[in-house]
């Protein structure tokens, strides 16, 4: 298959609600994941954050079936969810995320204080949402690495 049609293949994995929500979004971003990267999830009511939720980025692994997956922690949930190469819904939330079709990983390193070298796994993930964050529109559901949350609004406090 084209890379296009395996794509509309792995969108066709998605059930009918999933199916609709994603072809109605308008919104696509590509973040950088790594384990304990954090993504804050929130609805924007009367301009302000609402239904904040924190997710942490776990590990990584590889199937020769399923391809790569990566946990996510939410602060909110007791479950773990799992990203796939299938958009994943987060619970309760209008934004779907992914690994995408075109998988990059790299093995990266960080200096560490003592001047030694730790590595860890870097990738990429698709999250789709209704409209930018930055447009700050009423009503929708926005999934934002936590700096950016904090930029974006400064005054509300979110720990790691």
């Amino acid at each position: 298959m084209e890379d296009r049609e395996s794509f509309h293949a792995l969108l066709d994995c998605l059930p009918a609600p999933e199916r609709a929500l994603y072809d109605s979004m308008e919104s696509r971003a590509l973040e950088a994941g790594f384990p304990g990267r954090k993504l804050v999830a929130y609805t924007l009511q009367a301009g302000r954050p609402v239904d904040v939720e924190t997710l942490t980025f776990g590990a990584m692994r590889m199937s020769a079936v399923g391809g790569p997956s990566i946990e996510l922690r939410s602060d909110k949930h007791s479950q773990e969810l799992t990203i796939g190469m299938v958009p994943l819904k987060l619970p309760g939330k209008a934004v779907l995320i992914q690994v995408p079709q075109k998988f990059e990983f790299k093995w990266k390193g960080k200096r560490g204080g003592s001047g030694g070298v730790n590595f860890a796994p870097h990738y990429a993930v698709l999250i789709r949402s209704q409209s930018k964050p930055h447009l700050k529109a009423d009503g929708d559901t926005f999934c934002v690495r936590l700096n950016e949350f904090r930029e974006l609004f400064p005054d509300i406090k979110i720990g790691y």
